[in-house]
């Protein structure tokens, strides 16, 4: 009985902690181990943004005249020019997920204080740069340019007090008209830098006035509108405080309410 027992054990060796962990594996893979680390947040770009455009009819002329003397010395930057037909100034960018947002985000436009002491006429002078990366139009120091900053704290004040979406709020803000953008990285293969001796003659140049008479909430991802600029969600008028105090004792004094 002895001898048969071996034969059997030499035969059939003993399995059964192969068969276990096989068994083991299986459950594993038919019942993964609950993971309770939290999940990892999805990625959403930022994709609205509320500014102003830049249209007037001399100054994009000038601009593009900048944009082709670029393009002349490296053709490769035609992939990475910006649209005149898109030119505008960034106030503020947000982080929308839902179309409730983007109603909640409108409310909070239309509740906000777009008065300026001064009608809104932005000079644009001289040409400026973010790591050769980005080419720009700089607005020139003045009323205007201050009028602007005032414009943006208020603008990110009023979306900073809104838990639903996101509000870019960078502590140095600089306003510019983008010309030129070698972000996505794919342009970098091409053109690593925009060498200044490009558009050296055009450094200092006076560019023309933009008058700015509303700020849009735009989309950066719905289709552009049929003349080329961004889709516009809304559109609210900029009121000069001296005409809107004048409107008012005007109200007053004809009795008109």
């Amino acid at each position: 009985m002895l001898e048969i027992s071996c034969e059997r054990e030499e035969r059939y060796p003993d399995t059964s902690g192969q068969q276990s962990r096989r068994r083991k594996r299986k459950r594993n893979r038919n019942f993964p181990v609950e993971d309770n680390s939290e999940p990892e947040r999805t990625f959403r770009p930022y994709n609205y943004f509320i500014g102003f455009r830049v249209d007037n009819p001399q100054l994009v002329e000038n601009l593009r005249r900048v944009q082709e003397a670029v393009v002349e010395n490296a053709p490769q930057l035609q992939r990475a020019m910006i649209s005149p037909a898109t030119f505008h100034i960034t106030l503020a960018v947000l982080k929308l997920a839902t179309e409730d947002d983007v109603k909640t985000a409108t409310e909070a436009l239309s509740g906000c204080d777009l008065t300026t002491d001064i009608p809104l006429e932005v000079p644009f002078a001289s040409l400026g740069h973010f790591d050769n990366e980005v080419l720009f139009a700089k607005p020139a120091p003045g009323d205007s340019l201050d009028q602007i900053y005032v414009l943006r704290r208020k603008l990110v004040n009023i979306y900073s007090a809104y838990d639903e979406f996101e509000v870019v709020d960078r502590k140095e803000y600089h306003p510019h008209l983008t010309l030129f953008k070698l972000i996505p990285k794919k342009f970098r293969c091409e053109v690593k830098k925009i060498l200044p001796e490009w558009y050296e003659e055009h450094k200092l140049n006076v560019f023309g006035t933009q008058r700015v008479d509303d700020v849009k909430l735009l989309a950066m991802m719905k289709p552009k509108a049929v003349c080329g600029f961004y889709h516009s969600v809304a559109s609210f008028q900029l009121l000069v405080r001296e005409c809107q105090a004048f409107s008012l004792e005007y109200e007053e004094e004809f009795g008109i309410y």
